[in-house]
Parts: structure tokens; C-alpha cells; sequence
């Protein structure tokens, strides 16, 4: 399909549209919305018709990258009314129909980008964990536990780790948030690792807020920063870990 990009006015209804959707009056897309010459133009990138669905945040971070990697758009400046554009695409992924018809919609950043607020970027449904994805370009598979959540989903991991830049670009941080909570026979996070108590993806967030005061991320080793990690507290998470060294999708 030919990606477009809205203009202003075509990003104001789409706010209309996202608080019609909220309250339920409406599910469905306007096809004028994605393809009228007044509300988008076209970008002259073309990416393959997306599945139906995914498996993951993980999945489609890759899929949407892999189709953009010849362009300019996950490299250089990010086009609000084409991440937009995309959101509404791709609607049905990022916001599935439920059953009653309806669909459940959150916060407008996870549809609508605002790329001049990191605080608020990251949150963005396909943007975000594309960038994330993107920052790790040459070894993807490290982002499978930060991007394991169901696309509609972001999880307490990203929501952690992705609102700070200086650890979502760390290779180091990455790695270990692999290393402790991803479950490679079935490709998921490991049983616990959401929770608030003793190695716990919330534990691990402050661990790394302390760590922070003396270390820099963007240098640290993985060898080193894992040496750095409470061996008793983490200890269940540590018996089975997932080398980032090997594996991908």
C-alpha cells in the first residue's frame, strides 16, 4: 500500500475521530481520512499489505522497519501526519475491534506523535518501539523482552526502560532486560518478571536509577553491568537466561 501523510487539518480529525471512537459512537476509519488529497499527500513510499495481526510489539517493530528501512522515515525526522497516517492503517492492530464492536482507546500520544517530547514519543504505538528497535538496528533480537507486550500493549518493561533515553539507547541495558526476563522457548517474558517484588522488572528500574549516579550506559559492558546486578534478589531470573548474543525473531 502506498504510505500517505496528513496534513494539519487531517491530524485535527483524526483527534475527532480517536474521541468518537473513545466513547464508542464510531469503530470504523473514514476511507477519505486515509486517502482524500485534502486531509493527506502522498509520500511516494510504498510498503506490502501488513498480517492481520502480530504476536508481538517485537514483530511488528520489525515488520514496519524492515518495509521503511529504504526510506528516511525511522532515520531521519519523523513526520507526524505519516506516523498519523500509519496509526490509522494499522488500527486494527494497534487497537483491535472487541467483541461488543467497539474499540478500547487510550491516551491520544499512542496514536497521534509528538516528536519534539521524548516523555510523550515513546508512548507512540508504532513510532516508539520502531525507534527502539531502530537505535539496535544491528542486532534486533536484544529489544525482545523491552518489545514483548501484545502491540495494543506496551507492558511495565517499556514503559520503564523506554522513558529514558539514556537506557532504552543503552546496548548494555537492553541486553540485560533480555538476559533476565525474556523466555526463549516461548518467546515471551518469564513468569514473575512483571511483579513489584525481588528481581522484578521494577526492582531492576530502580537498581538502574541508583546505577546511574556513577555509570554511564552508553560504555558500560553487558559482562560488566550483569556483575552489577543483586545475585540473590535476581536469582530466579538468572538460572535460565537468554544469552544476547544469539537468537532473533
Amino acid at each position: 500500500m502506498n504510505v500517505r501523510s496528513l496534513t494539519p487539518e487531517g491530524v485535527d480529525r483524526v483527534h475527532s475521530l480517536l474521541d468518537e471512537m473513545k466513547v464508542g459512537t464510531t469503530a470504523t476509519v473514514p476511507s477519505e481520512l486515509l486517502n482524500s488529497a485534502d486531509l493527506s499527500e502522498d509520500t511516494g513510499i510504498s510498503i506490502a499489505k501488513p498480517p492481520a495481526t502480530f504476536d508481538s510489539r517485537y514483530q511488528l517493530a520489525l515488520w514496519l522497519n524492515q518495509q521503511l528501512d529504504s526510506t528516511s522515515m525511522v532515520e531521519g525526522p519523523l513526520s507526524v501526519g505519516t506516523w498519523t497516517w500509519l496509526s490509522l492503517a494499522l488500527l486494527d492492530v494497534i487497537a483491535p475491534l472487541r467483541a461488543d464492536g467497539t474499540r478500547k482507546i487510550g491516551d491520544r500520544p499512542l496514536y497521534v506523535l509528538e516528536p519534539d517530547n521524548w516523555r510523550r514519543y515513546y508512548r507512540h504505538l508504532l513510532a516508539g518501539p520502531c525507534r527502539v528497535m531502530r537505535a539496535h538496528w544491528n542486532e534486533p533480537h536484544i529489544t525482545q523482552a523491552i518489545l514483548a507486550g501484545k502491540p495494543h500493549i506496551p507492558g511495565e518493561l517499556y514503559e520503564q526502560i523506554a522513558s529514558r533515553q539514556e537506557l532504552v539507547t543503552s546496548r548494555a541495558v537492553l541486553a540485560l532486560t533480555r538476559q533476565l526476563y525474556w523466555d526463549a522457548p516461548s518467546k515471551s517474558l518469564k513468569r514473575g518478571s512483571a511483579s513489584k517484588g525481588p528481581g522484578g522488572i521494577r526492582r531492576l528500574y530502580a537498581l538502574l536509577d541508583q546505577l546511574d549516579l556513577t555509570w554511564d550506559f552508553g560504555e558500560v559492558t553487558d559482562k560488566s553491568l550483569l556483575a552489577l546486578v543483586p545475585t540473590k534478589e535476581y536469582a530466579r531470573f538468572m538460572r535460565q537466561t537468554s544469552p544476547a548474543t544469539t537468537g532473533t525473531a
